[in-house]
């Protein structure tokens, strides 16, 4: 399915039965810019006679100060363990990250983990055991996809491993503030 745009609605959806047996169905948006209604507009006619809606949970986006932080603090750690920041960035990943387990025919384990990967630095794949014809993978999400809840979570080992190791890191309250923009972006 081709995203046309993407809009925040305010959870006041009313609906209309119409004569014709079918249901009209309102909603309100947050302000759009001229440009952005613009956009809409020009996505919507060209779409054709009909569209599919598909309604989703509202997720805040994390604050890039947040995630800039992180890295800073990722930096530091690879510094004093002597590996770079990626490497301990997919260690956390590991430790604390978001995984599905999947059983997979052995032949497809390698493309698979390979496509996997090729979503992002934090897209981890560990396998965890394997038999003359499946292999058993662990496969994590990088963090690009966290909720504001799973990333505050990551972030809170990152500090907590500074600490242990006596990297300076910024006192708590402004950390918690920090998470707090996350809820507020979006």
């Amino acid at each position: 399915m081709d995203k046309l745009a993407t809009l925040k609605v305010k959870n006041n959806i009313s609906f209309k039965a119409l004569e014709s047996g079918e249901t009209e169905v309102s909603f309100v948006v947050d302000k759009l810019t001229y440009s952005e209604k613009n956009h809409v507009r020009a996505a919507l006619e060209g779409a054709g006679e009909a569209l599919t809606l598909a309604l989703s949970k509202f997720r805040q986006k994390r604050s890039l100060n947040a995630n800039n932080y992180a890295w800073v603090l990722l930096q530091k750690l690879a510094e004093e363990r002597g590996q770079t920041k990626e490497e301990v960035y997919r260690e956390f990943i590991k430790q604390y990250g978001i995984f599905r387990p999947v059983t997979v025919n052995k032949e497809a384990a390698e493309t698979l983990e390979y496509i996997w990967q090729k979503n992002g630095l934090g897209w981890v794949v560990e396998e965890t055991g394997r038999t003359d014809k499946s292999v058993d993978l662990l496969m994590y999400y990088g963090s690009s996809t966290y909720s504001t809840r799973q990333m505050s979570r990551l972030l809170d080992a990152i500090v907590d491993d500074c600490k242990q190791c006596g990297i300076e890191t910024l006192p708590p309250e402004q950390i918690e503030e920090m998470k707090r923009a996350w809820k507020r972006e979006g």
